[in-house]
């Protein structure tokens, strides 16, 4: 039978009551309360929480006379396997190559989350609906295209507010530096943003967003469960990183990386994942991604005395 959700987007019903839920707040409060400790940091994470909160707030309030509907699937089963299984094979691949630049090079992403995954949902999808028809069901559209960006940048603008509480203070001194520098911050923000852009802010959300949270919504006929499972996804992608990367204070500790992963990149993913829900435009999570990176990347500028 042919599956499609034409007619309506999946609203939370009883959301309260759904073990999938519980199960995603007991895991993120557990891991916070171990990320805490192993950091013995408290404050900068509860910051964190509420700024995501509020986030999350803006984009509801925003978008809550809209209910914007999924594209059609087919078959949402002979589309949705074939990308877990490219999610578990680049996960595993991480995991098991660490130091293989092929996977930890943000432009090699191109190729692993957007061509080769748009390539098989093409041929999957069939040949004679043409590309439109596959960048039209992971949200590449004109329709809402301003309110998502808009509804992307006035939820960024909330959690910006708390983001010099979560992030380390070394890079908040440089940020402070860069911004007592005007003509260098001037060219430095959209360097950064462009940079933020076209690398991890756009290939993580066509994939993780697009794709996968866009395929999951139907087979699961929720669109919550979907967010929250697509958004510990994406925690768990980042697990290679966290725990392999020098650049990462959790670096050696598997406790520490896992749970910081899900304490923070999937709760970030949620904000992201919910972007995308509200507004079923793949601008809005891209956004926001790029200028909550482009934060980590300013500071990372160095401009001569």
């Amino acid at each position: 039978m042919t599956q499609h959700a034409r007619s309506s987007a999946f609203p939370g019903r009883r959301w309260w009551r759904d073990p999938v839920v519980w199960g995603f707040a007991v895991l993120a409060v557990a891991t916070f309360s171990v990320s805490a400790i192993e950091n013995e940091e408290w404050l900068s994470g509860l910051l964190f929480w509420v700024g995501l909160a509020g986030g999350s707030l803006v984009a509801i309030l925003m978008t809550r006379s809209r209910h914007v509907a999924l594209e059609p699937l087919d078959l949402p089963s002979r589309e949705t396997w074939p990308m877990l299984a490219w999610y578990v094979v680049f996960v595993g691949l991480s995991l098991a190559l660490p130091e293989n630049g092929l996977l930890s090079g943000e432009f090699t992403k191109w190729l692993w989350f957007i061509v080769l995954p748009l390539a098989l949902l093409y041929v999957i999808r069939g040949w004679r609906r043409g590309p439109g028809d596959t960048l039209r069901s992971i949200g590449v559209r004109r329709q809402g295209l301003g309110r998502a960006l808009l509804t992307a940048l006035v939820s960024f603008a909330v959690v910006g507010v708390f983001l010099p509480f979560f992030i380390p203070a070394d890079q908040a001194q440089r940020l402070l530096d860069l911004a007592r520098q005007p003509l260098n911050l001037l060219v430095a923000v959209p360097l950064a943003f462009l940079l933020s852009l076209i690398t991890a802010a756009t290939t993580e959300e066509v994939f993780f967003r697009g794709i996968l949270q866009s395929r999951l919504a139907i087979m699961f006929r929720s669109d919550l469960r979907a967010c929250l499972v697509v958004a510990l996804m994406f925690g768990l992608y980042h697990l290679p990183y966290a725990y392999f990367m020098d650049s990462w204070p959790t670096h050696g500790n598997l406790l520490w990386a896992i749970s910081s992963v899900i304490g923070e990149q999937a709760l970030a993913g949620v904000v992201l994942g919910l972007l995308w829900w509200r507004t079923r435009n793949l601008a809005a999570p891209i956004l926001f991604h790029a200028l909550v990176n482009m934060v980590g990347i300013l500071s990372n500028f160095h401009f001569g005395q």
